[in-house]
């Protein structure tokens, strides 16, 4: 009997241990599409606010093609990056789905926490940039380092 007891017991530790192994990995995979998400969301933000200042750039300055040029650097810039990212989450989402059971997924919660917060930090910050550029036209300030 103590011999049945004891597999008895070790399969339902090793049930446990599966359970908290699919929490975590669901977790993880949640975290990533929100990340994915909330970085979708700064590029359109992004997409959205980008032509028409580049447009009255051009219209308001005529004497001053530098600034428009170097605004849709910046605006270049910020969308590469943040495609990056989505890239990421991508690529992410895969090894998710392809990782087997000896993943560490504490860590990989633990980075998708980082990357979340990260995520919901990036729509506020493009739109911080576009305000920035919008008060220089608007005369009312002058970019500032970001």
């Amino acid at each position: 009997m103590d011999i049945i007891g004891t597999l008895l017991s070790l399969l339902g530790m090793g049930r446990d241990h599966a359970n908290r192994v699919n929490d975590r990995r669901a977790e993880v995979a949640r975290l990533n599409a929100e990340s994915a998400a909330e970085f979708g969301r700064s590029l359109d933000i992004l997409r959205a606010g980008r032509l028409g200042l580049l447009r009255r750039c051009a219209i308001e300055h005529p004497e001053n093609p530098e600034l428009a040029g170097e605004w849709r650097k910046m605006l270049d810039l910020q969308e590469d990056d943040i495609l990056k990212v989505i890239k990421m989450t991508d690529d992410l989402s895969q090894k998710i789905t392809a990782s087997g059971w000896g993943s560490n997924w504490e860590l990989a919660l633990q980075k998708a926490y980082e990357m979340r917060g990260t995520a919901s930090r990036s729509a506020p910050f493009i739109e911080g940039i576009l305000r920035q550029c919008e008060a220089v036209l608007d005369g009312a300030g002058r970019l500032t380092r970001l």
